[in-house]
């Protein structure tokens, strides 16, 4: 039995690079998992790469609460819950309906085994299993382009948690990947993560 058996996750970007290879993993290790992209013909082929039945692309832009709406309401119909749930800060004050982060987390962290919110230059957070962890943002030289910054944090983030590490541990490997792709134009990363995350995915 997979580390992740049972779980539903929602991971977006997940039909190319490190997000389409953070949903392989998770569902390896026996999750289900929601994959969301702009491009339909490229979400076709990462769920056929992907290849297997628990796996559904959702085609949308995670930065149009409108298509959130229309994902999470997938999410729901097919199977009622989401155990790992991202947002930004905007989003999860959206759907608390609270204009106030604090309030949202206590609305929304209840209803999810793991919540994670991104909160651009002022870090992040998750709240699972009773636990709460935050961490700052990775300083970097110069921010160039945001492309890709949420998929590679959630990226690194779940590729943290299939691998046992801690909330803290799976923050950082976020962190440390979004950290990468805003220092130079494109949603791909240049560098190379593993190096960088050092004994984070010793």
């Amino acid at each position: 039995m997979g580390r992740l058996e049972g779980k539903v996750a929602v991971i977006t970007g997940g039909n190319s690079g490190i997000g389409l290879a953070t949903a392989q993993l998770f569902v390896t290790e026996g999750a289900y998992v929601f994959i969301t992209g702009r491009r339909q013909s490229e979400l076709d082929a990462a769920v056929k790469q992907i290849g297997k039945n628990n796996v559904t692309g959702v085609q949308g832009d995670v930065s149009s609460l409108a298509d959130l709406d229309r994902l999470y309401d997938t999410v729901k119909q097919q199977k009622g819950r989401i155990d790992v749930l991202f947002a930004n800060q905007v989003e999860i004050e959206a759907l608390a309906g609270v204009a106030h982060l604090e309030s949202a987390v206590a609305a929304i962290a209840p209803k999810v085994e793991t919540l994670v919110v991104t909160r651009s230059e002022d870090g992040a957070l998750a709240v699972g299993n009773g636990e709460r962890a935050d961490v700052p943002a990775e300083p970097i030289d110069q921010l160039v382009d945001t492309t890709g910054a949420g998929d590679l944090f959630a990226a690194g983030f779940l590729l943290g948690t299939a691998r046992g590490k801690s909330l803290e541990q799976s923050l950082r490997l976020g962190a440390i990947s979004a950290a990468e792709v805003i220092q130079h134009y494109g949603a791909r990363p240049e560098a190379n993560l593993k190096a960088l995350a050092g004994e984070l995915l010793a």
